[in-house]
């Protein structure tokens, strides 16, 4: 009988002093109790100043959705990054011209590729941007750094157009996959021979490759090059290149030990 009279009171006695924390969590502000159902176990949640029946969710550091995250991708604060362009292989990315000038005895062949679009292209070795264009020659006798490819010399060169005489050029717009075709074939020449790879030889080849209408490379004989040019409706207008500066005009050549480019900016005797 006094064991079950004990067990009673002792069981008064937890429930009064369950009772009186209840009641003193009720009276601390910014704290509620939770408990799990059995357990006798509970919880401490931060609670919102302004609406206190609203428990304010603790800020998880893991959490994709924390905007404190500097690396959270959803974080409104963080600049959005550009998109990278998405550019089927038959979307026209550049213009091509291929031209004739006259240097001396002898014309000179070449051709320039203008942007189009509004993100940069590659051109061989070249990363031409939107707005801008490049020229390719090949050189052998009227340059300073060695013969073979050279990107930007005639462009510097027609800075002063009254000086160049006899211009004359052909075009044809130039997709993407070809683009990228006659960029192959570009990086992959580093020498110049009066015979074989000569100017005109260089430059009908890009022009072939870049999907203009076919022309026979002739090697030896640019002024045969020249009288073509007129036989398929040339226009005898000078083009408004990009005019670069003496830091933008480059030689292609190997790095040492692969078969890959880089370019060199040429040395002031190549420029003029």
């Amino acid at each position: 009988m006094k064991k079950r009279l004990l067990c009673l009171l002792l069981s008064v006695i937890m429930a009064l002093g369950s009772v009186s924390v209840v009641a003193f969590a009720d009276e601390t502000p910014g704290v509620t109790v939770t408990g799990g159902e059995g357990t006798g176990e509970g919880t401490t949640d931060p609670v919102n100043p302004d609406d206190p029946e609203n428990p304010v969710t603790p800020t998880d550091p893991e959490n994709p959705t924390n905007p404190t995250d500097p690396e959270n991708p959803t974080n409104p604060d963080d600049p959005a990054e550009p998109e990278e362009p998405v550019v089927l292989p038959t979307d026209p990315v550049a213009i091509v011209y291929l031209c004739s000038t006259w240097t001396g005895i002898l014309p000179h062949i070449f051709v320039y590729f203008e942007n189009i679009t509004e993100h940069d292209i590659q051109v061989g070795a070249y990363t031409c941007p939107k707005g801008e264009g490049v020229s390719l020659g090949s050189f052998g006798m009227t340059v300073s750094d060695g013969a073979g490819v050279y990107y930007n010399v005639e462009c510097y060169r027609n800075r002063d157009k009254e000086k160049i005489g006899g211009f004359l050029h052909i075009q044809h717009t130039v997709t993407a996959k070809q683009l990228e075709e006659v960029s192959e074939y570009i990086k992959s020449v580093y020498f110049w021979d009066p015979l074989i790879i000569n100017c005109c030889f260089f430059a009908i080849q890009c022009w072939n490759k870049s999907g203009g209408e076919k022309m026979f490379p002739m090697t030896v004989l640019p002024n045969i090059a020249r009288a073509n040019l007129r036989s398929r409706g040339a226009t005898s207008e000078n083009i408004n290149m990009f005019v670069p500066t003496p830091q933008q005009v480059y030689k292609q050549n190997r790095i040492p030990g692969t078969r890959n480019p880089k370019l060199d900016v040429v040395t002031k005797g190549s420029l003029s």
